[in-house]
């Protein structure tokens, strides 16, 4: 119940957003606000220079020029529980890997998912660490921002406690490779799992680059939400499969049935476009 009530609470001042001076007091805290009050009104003597259109504020930007004053607290004088809330208008399984790839990039390795949740299309979640320094929000911005996460609303709880509210503008997955029409690839990956992103409809020929070897290929279509759309296999030993895309596919996972470990060595692969 009091977990409905947080984010209810949230939702309702994400919808009515807020004020530039509201972020800033929210981002370096009430008494920090105060103290430096002259200085934050000359550090943000023009407005219009932090909105990345007529009524959406740029978070990064503000982040930023906070950060390079000196004003945002990021360090802690001793360990403590901090959370990460996060919404966004995608499916769990896509921004749990994506948030749990963008933690571990930064330098954070050990974290729970304290909740979760999914309603009316959008997901719910707060990460929890133990930690001396918080995430810093303009290298979580800059983070997003490349997995092409847009953030329509942000604020700070309080030291230990950041909330973004997402919008994914375009789906994009850490790790995964671009093909080109028409050009053989080579890709090396020790794990034996190759992603690829998908952005039109056509045939994929994979092979190892070893011709001597062969693999069982297994191959797992997924949506923009990372939904699985179709999953082929095939059991018998094989130089070459071929991948023939299927509407919708965003992104494709290429590895072997029985053992990853023979993709370890390289791949090749040629995208032809219908």
């Amino acid at each position: 119940m009091v977990r409905q009530i947080f984010w209810c609470l949230a939702l309702c001042l994400f919808a009515f957003g807020q004020s530039l001076d509201e972020v800033v007091e929210s981002f370096i805290g009430k008494e920090s606000y105060q103290i430096n009050s002259n200085f934050i009104k000359r550090l943000f003597a023009n407005p219009q220079d932090f909105y990345s259109s007529e009524e959406t504020l740029d978070y990064y930007r503000i982040a930023k020029v906070l950060k390079d004053n000196g004003l945002l607290e990021l360090v802690f004088q001793k360990p403590r529980e901090i959370r990460l809330n996060l919404s966004a208008n995608t499916k769990p399984i896509y921004l749990i890997r994506t948030i749990n790839s963008l933690l571990s990039s930064i330098g954070y390795s050990y974290f729970t998912i304290a909740y979760a949740s999914y309603a009316q299309e959008v997901t719910n979640l707060v990460y929890s660490m133990v930690t001396e320094y918080t995430i810093d929000p303009v290298i979580m911005l800059n983070e997003l921002d490349k997995r092409g996460l847009m953030v329509s609303d942000m604020h700070r709880e309080d030291t230990g406690q950041w909330i973004y509210h997402l919008t994914l503008v375009k789906p994009v997955l850490s790790g995964a490779y671009s093909l080109k029409a028409d050009e053989p690839l080579e890709f090396k990956n020790i794990s034996g799992e190759y992603w690829f992103e998908i952005k039109e409809l056509g045939t994929i020929e994979v092979g190892l680059q070893n011709p001597k070897l062969k693999w069982s290929p297994r191959v797992v279509m997924y949506d923009k939400d990372l939904q699985i759309v179709e999953v082929l296999a095939q059991t018998n030993l094989t130089n070459l499969f071929r991948i023939e895309l299927k509407e919708n596919v965003a992104f494709v996972l290429v590895t072997d049935f029985y053992n990853a470990s023979r993709l370890k060595s390289g791949i090749t692969a040629v995208f032809s476009a219908y």
